[in-house]
């Protein structure tokens, strides 16, 4: 999937067509940013082949180092996270600065911490995401107050916080993909879990059997100024519950754990 189905499945073309694209300034005169939560830093050159592929007007990140470089981290993945964060980030609000903040990781703060406290500290952008997650249990009290307190601070400085839900939905504190079968109960992602940030869950589209109905057998062909460049979805997809295991088909034994 994308820009150009993303568009197309959640109806951003009349924004788009409108220019609300986040190329414009606020009514205050401030332009659109979206500050990013970062502990690994990236190959621009990424970003920019995303955006050339589908049709995306050149707009590189700012790549913003709070502290010493931590490098490119290919082996531990996070090096993939920053580069999904940033390119679709800025593949929907195609025309607004992403800011790309980077900490490395020391022997007592995650990067990711650091690079949110820098971003509320300096007040960077009106828009904050963070992609990763935590179990609220194993955060302990200290863990859950830090968030607490930065989100409410964010919020106080009018920063809309957007987290990440996690990948494992109500089993946030089991130990996945080792575990096939949940054995902590019910939880939740500590930074998700405050009254003070916005938390994006994910879900699955439901189309198994019926693709043909909602995307079309090519993409778009590629073109430098059409913004559904390489897409092929022709409307709105109904959506179901996250599970990328062969269950999503409704198969009742020999999914994987994955």
């Amino acid at each position: 999937m994308g820009p150009g189905d993303f568009a197309t499945i959640y109806n951003l073309t009349p924004l788009w067509s409108a220019g609300i694209d986040g190329s414009k300034p606020s009514p205050e005169g401030e332009m659109p940013s979206i500050a990013i939560v970062g502990e690994t830093n990236i190959n621009i050159q990424d970003v920019r082949s995303f955006r050339t592929m589908f049709g995306l007007p050149a707009n590189d990140p700012q790549i913003i180092l709070d502290g010493p470089d931590p490098g490119i981290l290919f082996v531990t993945g996070e090096e993939g996270e920053g580069d999904l964060d940033v390119q679709w980030s800025g593949a929907v609000a195609k025309g607004a600065t992403i800011k790309f903040v980077v900490s490395e990781t020391t022997e007592s703060t995650l990067g990711i911490d650091l690079s949110a406290l820098y971003i509320v500290d300096n007040n960077l952008a009106p828009v904050m995401s963070e992609s990763y997650g935590g179990c609220e249990l194993s955060l302990g009290t200290g863990g859950n107050a830090f968030y607490y307190t930065l989100w409410e601070q964010a919020a106080a400085q009018g920063i809309t916080v957007i987290i990440a839900s996690g990948d494992s939905g109500s089993a946030t504190c089991d130990d996945l993909p080792a575990e096939t079968a949940a054995q902590r109960g019910l939880a939740v992602s500590g930074p998700a879990s405050t009254p003070f940030n916005i938390a994006a869950g994910g879900t699955d589209f439901n189309d198994v059997g019926i693709a043909s109905t909602y995307w079309n057998a090519a993409n778009t062909p590629y073109s430098a100024t059409n913004p559904l460049s390489q897409s092929s979805a022709k409307s709105y997809i109904p959506e179901t519950t996250w599970n990328d295991t062969c269950a999503r088909t409704g198969q009742l034994s020999g999914c994987s754990s994955v």
